[in-house]
């Protein structure tokens, strides 16, 4: 990239944050879009913004991520394109642009070689609350708990209280979390339990050493009712992100499958391991966590992520809050592909998704909220051609 073009670019974007940029500024952005990569210029907003924050009049207070977004689509609806050729452009980006009802964050999606953008708005005309998809909620908290004599509990409505007794502990529902506590008998034996996560659901529970532990959707960890011996072992099957409790004389290690596990000593992680997903995926927020893949093992670092397929492979710059966003009541869709952005709805949604014929190729970014309706996402979709049906459950795309 010419570094004439960096810097007048700056100059502009410096011209918006001070609140001194007129049409003619952004238009002259436009030019500049359309002369080079389109999604270097929305990657260079974003940058300038990161390092530049300012919560410019109009933006959402305290959110950079905003600042850059607003920018780029003051950008593409500048209506003094200097010619026929940039007018044409600017017709063309901006009839691709759909409103989000209700959405909480813009979309970015590339798809084709350009770069559009989704704003908060009211949504596709015609689409009514009485469409398919309108019928389908986000999801939301609940579980079914299984006891270690087979027995099963659903957790969904049931309100505070004793849940069950067994094995030297007592399971309790307080506030939308399950936890574990010794039992007055002290029994020595152990009983294990196994909490699963439906689809469109999510649970915390506090396990009997005081370990926490939020489990999206799709989930089911098994657990013992006490720990003994020199380990506190649990298995995951799922996504989950653990606050462990410390205790050096008793490390944690979560079993994923028969040949991965995650050793644990004091710390806060995350642990990706849907059998859907192309690999198992441990990150790592604080604390230390070593990664076995049958004879290799590697250590992770704060910040780092390893990925678990044939091997084990770190990445030193994770994206540590992509990585916890279903925790923290958000998508994660940053730089996903159609199918990666369909498996998180179909989770959270409890549908079905099923591709004929050839599977568009984009990438989406964004941060939308896990409160949204199921018809807000499939608008989005629609708005770049994505063709798509929804019959009951299961959902076809074109």
């Amino acid at each position: 990239m010419d570094t004439a073009v960096i810097e007048r670019v700056n100059q502009l974007l410096e011209r918006i944050r001070t609140e001194k940029a007129g049409q003619d500024d952004y238009a002259e952005l436009l030019r500049i879009m359309d002369a080079y990569p389109q999604s270097w210029l929305a990657e260079h907003i974003q940058d300038y913004f990161s390092l530049h924050p300012k919560n410019v009049p109009g933006f959402i207070p305290d959110s950079r991520s905003t600042d850059w977004q607003q920018v780029l689509e003051n950008v593409l609806s500048s209506d003094r394109p200097a010619n026929r050729e940039n007018r044409a452009v600017t017709r063309n980006i901006r009839s691709r642009r759909l409103a989000v009802a209700a959405a909480s964050v813009a979309l970015l999606v590339v798809a084709a070689g350009l770069l559009w953008f989704l704003e908060p708005g009211t949504g596709l005309p015609g689409k009514t609350a009485h469409s398919p998809a309108a019928l389908l909620p986000p999801g939301r908290e609940g579980a079914i708990l299984t006891l270690g004599d087979g027995s099963t509990i659903t957790l969904d409505s049931l309100g505070n209280g004793l849940i069950a007794s067994q094995a030297g502990s007592r399971a309790i529902l307080k506030n939308g979390q399950l936890a574990y506590e010794p039992a007055a008998t002290g029994a020595a034996a152990v009983s294990w339990n196994t909490i699963t996560i439906p689809k469109a659901r999510q649970f915390r529970v506090s396990l009997p050493d005081g370990t926490k532990v939020w489990l999206n959707a799709a989930t089911s960890l098994r657990f013992p009712t006490s720990f003994k011996g020199k380990e506190r072992i649990v298995e995951l099957a799922g996504e989950a992100y653990f606050e462990v409790a410390q205790d050096a004389s008793q490390p944690f290690r979560v079993k994923v499958g028969d040949t991965a596990s995650v050793e644990v000593l004091g710390t806060s992680f995350n642990v990706n391991a849907y059998t859907d997903e192309p690999g198992v995926r441990a990150t790592l927020l604080e604390g230390r966590i070593r990664v076995n893949k049958r004879r290799e093992a590697i250590l992770l670092h704060p910040g780092q992520q390893a990925v678990i397929q044939s091997g084990i492979v770190i990445d030193e710059h994770a994206n540590i809050e992509g990585s916890i966003a279903w925790k923290n009541g958000k998508f994660n869709f940053e730089g996903a592909s159609l199918e990666e952005f369909m498996r998180q709805i179909s989770r959270w949604y409890d549908i079905e998704v099923v591709y004929k014929g050839h599977t568009p190729q984009m990438l989406i970014r964004g941060k939308p909220g896990r409160d949204l309706q199921l018809q807000d996402l499939l608008d989005a979709l629609s708005g770049f051609g994505i063709r798509y049906q929804l019959d009951g459950r299961k959902l076809t795309i074109y």
